[in-house]
């Protein structure tokens, strides 16, 4: 036994009138009633010492009374139970051979608390306290950031708790547990018990900013506006689009992407965005929604939104819509049931992946870059066939688990997302939507983070802007310059650089070079040829293709 543990260590025998003097301290033979009167004794040691435990063991009074006779009562919930500094309890050993750039905060503190139930079974008592930490520093700043393995409500929670509540009438008390967990994912306060002055002021706040934001919408950008307000008045859904974006959306109507933007607002609004792709492959956007709550009321009024803004006595010139797996399969199809709807490739596979990382699905690294590498190659196939061979190896090599998971969520909807159930004359989602998610991501790094929705409409729209005079100037690239080195006369490069832009143009140009792996196998009596790109075989002509390259951009393709 070390110096440190002689001098830290106290057992039940011990008289120590530091330790018994002290209401806020731990002190060997200090009882609780409860284990509730022990949380909240620990919970207020952790905050006022700067320390943080963690429950290393523990026995439940139901254990223990199969062993012992004597009555234990049901309120100290433990027969005995330790705490451990959060840095301690615990030796870490890796498995791995440190390729891998892995830190852990175990770090061997000895700091400890044991506790026992007394011998009338009716309190919680301190059998033995290590109160020396070794290590680790602690200061306000360390604890703020310390991990936290109690389950935290997070500030959203609270506040949404907090105001619409209050604005609906009622006026009820803030339960005391939501207010001591209303900390953020770091563990740091991040909102304190408004009193109703307070309340008033904050949704007051929140109608000035959609007032403002209304205002300028319509008056500076000359925006067309919907909003959606609840029974009681209170903000709902905002669905605006300028000019610019009607006439893009009335130039591009083919394919529609779909996405969100959450956790960007000061009050944790989704913004919604919809968005196009022009002749040179530039994506716009179209349409903007922003929802207090994304549920399937907003959902359906915001796409209804954007619906109205087509005429309803015309077919609808929309071919397709691409989007995330849980607004294609269940809002879209009720708002547009009679256009195409795709899951996103990118949306796709992140969302696979994004589960199977998750701790329902424990696995090795190997198991999951396998699973994922077959779940890719099925969204990729190309016909039904290539598809099951994938399948049924995907069966046999991931753990059966996943395999469960994988049939009842994705098999069955697997029309939505594997290209390989695209119907004739469809659009194909090429791009992964690479450059939708770019067009995500610039937006989050020139709009700050946690924006009032007034900050964030006007920076959007003065981003748009921008976004919109970088693609006027590509686009004039195409009329105002022309290549150094010509192609020869004559030459199909020169007929279609003639006739297409830059981004088709660059289309065929590598189409052009894949077909040096297509076999023409024989012409058929219809003047249609046959042929075979790897393990497919395709009937083609001069102006028409079953492959989906050419359906998706009526572009000459090399299969």
């Amino acid at each position: 036994m070390t110096s440190m543990e002689h001098s830290s260590l106290h057992r039940i025998d011990d008289e120590d009138p530091v330790y018994q003097t002290e209401d806020d301290d731990i002190f060997v033979g200090r009882s609780f009633g409860s284990f509730e009167e022990l949380e909240q004794f620990i919970s207020k040691f952790e905050r006022d010492h700067k320390q943080k435990f963690w429950i290393r063991s523990s026995r439940s009074v139901e254990a223990a009374r199969k062993i012992l006779k004597r009555p234990l009562s049901e309120n100290i919930r433990y027969y005995e139970l330790q705490y451990s500094c959060i840095h301690g309890g615990l030796e870490f050993k890796t498995r791995g051979k440190g390729i891998r750039n892995m830190s852990t905060h175990k770090m061997n503190c000895p700091a400890k608390i044991k506790l026992r139930a007394t011998p009338d079974g009716n309190r919680l008592e301190v059998r033995s306290f290590v109160s020396g930490h070794e290590g680790h520093a602690m200061s306000e700043d360390v604890f703020q950031h310390l991990p936290q393995n109690r389950k935290k409500l997070r500030a959203r929670k609270l506040r949404k708790f907090l105001t619409v509540d209050y604005a609906r009438g009622k006026k009820r008390k803030v339960p005391a547990h939501l207010i001591d967990l209303a900390e953020n994912e770091n563990g740091t306060p991040d909102i304190s018990v408004l009193d109703e002055d307070m309340l008033k002021d904050y949704i007051s706040e929140s109608q000035d900013e959609i007032n403002k934001s209304l205002l300028l919408l319509r008056d500076e950008y000359g925006a067309n506006t919907t909003v959606l307000y609840d029974d009681e008045n209170e903000f709902k859904a905002l669905y605006f689009y300028t000019n610019d974006m009607r006439k893009s959306l009335s130039a591009w109507p083919e394919a529609v992407y779909i996405w969100g933007v959450y956790n960007w607002l000061s009050r944790n609004y989704t913004v919604m965005l919809i968005s196009i792709k022009d002749s040179n492959g530039m994506n716009e956007v179209v349409g903007i929604g922003i929802l207090s709550e994304e549920d399937k009321d907003a959902l359906n009024w915001f796409l209804q939104t954007f619906r109205g803004v087509f005429k309803s006595d015309e077919p609808l010139p929309i071919k397709c819509i691409f989007s995330y797996k849980s607004l294609v399969e269940n809002e879209l199809q009720s708002i547009f049931p009679d256009v195409p709807k795709r899951v996103s490739i990118y949306y796709s596979t992140k969302l696979f992946h994004k589960i199977i990382n998750t701790e329902s699905f424990i696995i090795s690294n190997k198991e999951r870059e396998i699973c994922i590498k077959l779940f890719s190659k099925m969204v990729y196939n190309k016909t039904f066939d290539e598809f099951k061979v994938i399948y049924s190896l995907f069966c046999k090599v991931v753990p059966s688990f996943i395999v469960d998971y994988f049939n009842q969520e994705w098999e069955a909807s697997k029309d939505f997302w594997a290209v390989h159930s695209l119907p004739p004359n469809s659009i194909v989602d090429s791009n992964k939507n690479s450059k939708e998610v770019s067009l995500d991501n610039r937006l989050k790094q020139v709009i700050p983070k946690d924006s009032t929705i007034f900050t964030f409409i006007k920076q959007l729209l003065r981003w748009l802007e921008a976004l919109k005079a970088e693609m006027k100037y590509k686009a004039s690239v195409h009329i105002l310059k022309k290549p150094v080195v010509n192609p020869a006369k004559g030459s199909w490069q020169e007929r279609y650089s003639n006739y297409l832009t830059h981004y088709a143009f660059n289309f065929v140009s590598q189409q052009v070079v894949l077909s040096s792996n297509v076999k023409v196998l024989g012409e058929t009596e219809e003047g249609s040829y046959i042929v075979q790109e790897e393990t497919n075989c395709f009937s083609v002509g001069q102006d028409f293709c079953q492959c989906i390259d050419w359906s998706s951009m009526m572009l000459p393709a090399a299969m």
